[in-house]
């Protein structure tokens, strides 16, 4: 449904997000439990953390019923839990309780995704403005279809600082400049966003079926303004003045590499400088 966003849903993720140590026993204990596969003694240590208000502990706890990790799978329980971790204000746990909700696609749950997504979008937490748009762009919770709105959330994301929401956001103001969807068509920024989105790793059959279909539809002038405005955005990445963050050097030379590779075999693509 939201393209690389399940990525943050893996267990994974977690041990890289590396949280703030939790201030209450049972956490740490669990958590050197659980990475040994003794999921028992995990439940029972963030269990009694939870219990005592350690929103970590919630939180992991939730995922293991929301995955079924050592436990069975049960969605309202890794809901209840989560709403408990949530409330604490964390971005990320708000995100990942609205796309539980979400992917319960029922009328009542979009509504309570809605209003953790919008929780998180209050933080700038750039996934959940993403998620904001595709709420319009889509129409569900207490919205209307609404691509105008879509766009200026997915403008926000598509514009800010690398997250892992860029290149869905990317993606989804690509093809709205291409059908004229909330904004007026713009091919050029169309070409643009879609190159980025493919550069991001996001929806490439997509953007890459996309973008062949402008080259075939654009004159030589757009198609070079449309891929010098796609670089220029790529090379602001890197640089900490223009966005007060820059992308890992080692992510951006592995995509960058790759862009050059594709490009090189697609007709109508001009060659990196």
């Amino acid at each position: 449904m939201v393209g690389n966003f399940a990525k943050l849903m893996l267990f994974s993720f977690v041990l890289l997000f590396a949280p703030a140590q939790s201030a209450l026993a049972g956490y740490e204990e669990g958590v050197a439990a659980f990475e040994k596969e003794d999921y028992a003694t995990a439940v029972k240590e963030w269990s009694a953390a939870g219990k005592k208000g350690d929103w970590h502990a919630q939180y992991r706890l939730g995922q293991m019923y929301r995955f079924g990790t050592g436990v069975d799978e049960d969605v309202n329980k890794a809901a209840a839990l989560w709403e408990k971790a949530a409330d604490k204000g964390d971005g990320l746990f708000q995100y990942d309780l609205a796309q539980l909700y979400l992917g319960k696609n029922d009328a009542a749950s979009d509504l309570l995704a809605e209003k953790w997504i919008e929780k998180a979008a209050k933080k700038q937490y750039l996934p959940a403005i993403y998620l904001a748009g595709f709420m319009c762009w889509t129409g569900r919770g207490s919205h209307e279809k609404d691509f105008k709105s879509a766009a200026m959330y997915f403008d926000l994301v598509a514009n800010a600082e690398p997250s892992d929401a860029s290149g869905d956001a990317q993606y989804a103001l690509g093809q709205q400049y291409v059908h004229g969807l909330g904004v007026e068509k713009d091919y050029v920024l169309a070409l643009k966003w879609l190159v980025m989105a493919h550069f991001n790793e996001a929806q490439q059959a997509q953007s890459e079926s996309l973008i062949k279909w402008l080259i075939e539809n654009m004159n030589e002038p757009e198609k070079n303004a449309g891929f010098e405005a796609a670089r220029s955005r790529m090379a602001e990445l890197v640089d900490p003045k223009v966005l007060g963050v820059k992308m890992n050097f080692k992510e951006f030379s592995h995509k960058l590499a790759n862009h050059a590779r594709w490009c090189s075999r697609i007709e109508g693509c001009p060659p990196m400088k």
